[in-house]
């Protein structure tokens, strides 16, 4: 009984800890800034976040956390509402990815490839549900898996692959064809009875399963299972493995209006399956309302650490195709669809023993070497502990046991300790 006391204590603590690192503070009025000072800000946050944008899709090397990027991101969104006049017109509020390489060949995507209004909690589906719900009664929703992969948008001509490219700019995208002929579920050629042109957009995945066997070297270790999937992708030369590891999730067919007698995305989707494309049905559920969305939510969380893919969260969609047309969409982000992410995944782990290293800067940072775990498809093996004020204020010593959490699906980092080791 003392033993499941005790393991109910960490779940307890863990689902608290989780719901504190998700928690954002969000703010109400604008701030109290001159046109000045809040111009000098915008330009700032404008500049970072752009910064972190070159990092993130370009280098596949992020620096910050997918938290304290959205911290980033919705001060400058918040500033921008307050002082309309302010916001350029390439504002990463209004921009999708990064700019598209001169150099390398670019594809025009069919329409747009938009971004998607997101939450660490139900905010953006709520606003979502209150955005059709005035006037269309209660549409159905669509709800998937966030699968944490690179985008791409797939074409082809009389059922034969023709063409592949990344989200890019959101406009045009890197053409990635022939790295695409390589991918598991991406079919060269498409079966049973097609129309003349199909254009269907997923994600290209690692499948974590494969990653976590080889563990030989010869994939390439990436910050996050996405970083992975677009180093693999868009690399000149990657290893075998790497490229054997990759997968594919469809989960639009773009050009239904032209080529296909569908009037809602799921009709669309068993389409695509019978094309030959790997749509998982089982993931794919609809539903009316929040508690239906919440429901799904909850579930997928549970399982989160059973898919072969990295997932951070739900993407809730408008099923019916003819009022997404209706609702429309903005230059970052459509109308009819939303993103619930996850907190955090943590786990609780024992404190093998504490180092320190030595920065660039000659600056000495403790490290907590861990009983590896794994998190968010992840192995995790050590946690920094950023200075000697953290590891003071956590008291952490070897053979404690404690809480990790993969903050932004990134950074592996030490948030609580459960039980201090006796013998210390």
């Amino acid at each position: 009984m003392a033993l499941l006391s005790h393991r109910f204590m960490i779940l307890l603590l863990i689902l608290w800890l989780s719901q504190l690192l998700a928690t954002t503070a969000l703010a109400v009025d604008c701030p109290r800034l001159d046109v000045n000072a809040a111009n000098a800000r915008i330009l700032k946050l404008s500049n970072e976040i752009k910064h972190h944008n070159v990092l993130y899709y370009e280098k596949n090397a992020p620096e910050i956390s997918d938290a304290q990027y959205d911290r980033l991101f919705a001060e400058l969104l918040l500033l921008e509402n307050c002082f309309p006049a302010l916001a350029a017109t390439d504002s990463p509020t209004r921009t999708v990815g990064t700019a598209v390489s001169e150099v390398k060949p670019k594809i025009r995507h069919e329409t747009p490839m938009l971004s998607l209004a997101s939450a660490t909690g139900p905010m953006a589906v709520e606003k979502l549900l209150r955005r059709v719900g005035s006037e269309n009664g209660k549409p159905t929703l669509l709800v998937q898996p966030k699968v944490d992969g690179l985008p791409v948008e797939l074409v082809y001509l009389e059922g034969r692959l023709v063409s592949a490219a990344t989200r890019g700019d959101g406009h045009f995208g890197q053409a990635v064809t022939e790295r695409a002929r390589s991918i598991q579920g991406i079919p060269h050629q498409l079966t049973d009875s097609f129309p003349t042109r199909v254009v269907v957009r997923g994600e290209v995945y690692v499948d974590i399963t494969l990653t976590t066997a080889v563990g030989s070297g010869k994939i390439t270790v990436y910050a996050t299972p996405r970083h992975q999937a677009a180093g693999t992708l868009l690399t000149g030369n990657p290893t075998p493995e790497s490229v054997a590891a990759l997968r594919f999730f469809p989960f639009e067919l773009v050009n239904t209006r032209e080529c296909c007698d569908v009037r809602t995305d799921s009709e669309a989707l068993r389409l695509m399956q019978g094309w030959g494309f790997p749509v998982r049905l089982e993931q794919t559920a609809t539903v009316e309302n929040l508690d239906g969305v919440r429901a799904i939510y909850q579930a997928t969380l549970a399982e989160r650490q059973k898919l072969p893919f990295a997932v951070d969260g739900i993407v809730v969609k408008v099923d019916d195709l003819a009022l997404r047309l209706l609702m429309g969409a903005g230059n970052r982000e459509p109308h009819w669809a939303a993103a619930w992410k996850f907190p955090p995944a943590t786990a609780v782990t024992t404190v093998r023993e504490i180092r320190w290293q030595t920065g660039r800067t000659g600056s000495r940072t403790p490290v907590a070497l861990l009983t590896p775990v794994k998190l968010g498809g992840i192995q995790v093996s050590k946690a920094s502990l950023y200075a000697r004020s953290e590891l003071e204020r956590l008291g952490i010593a070897a053979g404690d046991q404690v809480v990790v959490a993969l903050v932004g699906d990134v950074i592996p980092r030490i948030i609580a300790v459960v039980k201090h080791n006796a013998a210390n």
